[in-house]
C-alpha cells in the first residue's frame, strides 16, 4: 500500500475518523480500532510505530479517563479514548507519503496552494523543534543537571529558560524560509507546475470508490 496516490490514503483516513466521530457504541468503535491497525500495518509494514504513538500518548489518556469518569462517566471516557487513538493510528498512512506528493493531493482536491504549503510547513517544524528540544535537554543533562530530581519550582524555572531558545529559534527559521520563499517566487503565478505528476491508478479508483461506498452504507446503517 506504500505506492497508493495520497488522495486514496487521505480517503481512508477522512472515512475512518467520520466513521469514528459518528459512532458511539464501543463494539463498532473496537471494529473500527481494528480495521485503523490492520491498514496501518499493512502500509507501514511494521507495528512498531504503533506502539511507539501509543506510548507517547499514555498520558494524555490517563489524564483525559480521569477527567471524563469524574464529569461524565467511564463509558464515555472509554470511547472518546478509543476516538482518539483510531484517528492517531489511521493518520500514520501519511507517513509514507512524502511531502511533495501530499500537497499536490491537496491541490488536486482545490484547496489553495497557500493552505497545502502551510500544512506541510507545519508539519515539519514539529519534528524540527522535537529534535531541537530533545537536542536542548540532552545538553542541560549532560552538564550535570539531573532533571528529575529539581523541585517543582525549579522545573518550571528550567522549563521556561530552556522554551525562550527554542521559540526564538523557530521564529528564525520561519523568518528565514519566508525569504527562500519570496526569492523563489511563492504565489508569483496563481497556480505552480510540478515536475512530477500524481496520477491515479485502477487500485486507486477501486480503494476510494469501495471506501466512500461503504462509508456511506455504514452510515445509512446506522442512521
Amino acid at each position: 500500500m506504500n505506492d497508493l496516490d495520497p488522495r486514496t490514503k487521505l480517503t481512508i483516513i477522512l472515512s475512518l475518523s467520520s466513521l469514528t466521530i459518528i459512532f458511539d457504541k464501543f463494539f463498532l468503535l473496537c471494529g473500527l480500532l481494528l480495521i485503523s491497525i490492520l491498514l496501518t500495518w499493512i502500509t507501514i509494514g511494521s507495528y512498531i510505530a504503533i506502539v511507539r504513538i501509543l506510548e507517547k500518548m499514555w498520558p494524555l489518556f490517563l489524564s483525559l479517563a480521569i477527567t471524563l469518569t469524574i464529569f461524565a462517566s467511564f463509558s464515555e471516557a472509554l470511547t472518546s479514548i478509543l476516538r482518539i487513538i483510531i484517528i492517531a493510528i489511521s493518520a500514520l498512512i501519511l507517513t509514507t507519503t512524502s511531502p511533495r506528493d501530499f500537497i499536490q493531493a491537496l491541490l488536486s482536491w482545490r484547496i489553495p496552494y497557500e493552505i497545502a504549503f502551510m500544512v506541510m510547513v507545519a508539519t515539519r517544524f514539529l519534528f524540527i523543534f522535537r529534535e531541537e528540544a530533545k537536542d536542548t535537554f540532552l545538553a542541560v543533562q549532560m552538564r550535570g543537571v539531573e532533571i528529575n530530581k529539581l523541585k517543582y519550582k525549579e522545573k518550571i524555572e528550567l522549563y521556561i529558560s530552556l522554551l525562550l531558545p527554542l521559540v526564538f529559534s523557530a521564529i528564525s527559521k520561519a523568518y528565514k524560509l519566508a525569504i527562500a520563499m519570496e526569492a523563489r517566487g511563492l504565489r508569483a503565478y496563481p497556480q505552480r507546475s510540478f515536475f512530477r505528476q500524481l496520477r491515479l491508478k485502477k487500485i486507486d479508483y477501486c480503494l476510494m470508490a469501495s471506501t466512500i461506498l461503504a462509508t456511506v452504507i455504514v452510515i445509512f446503517i446506522n442512521i
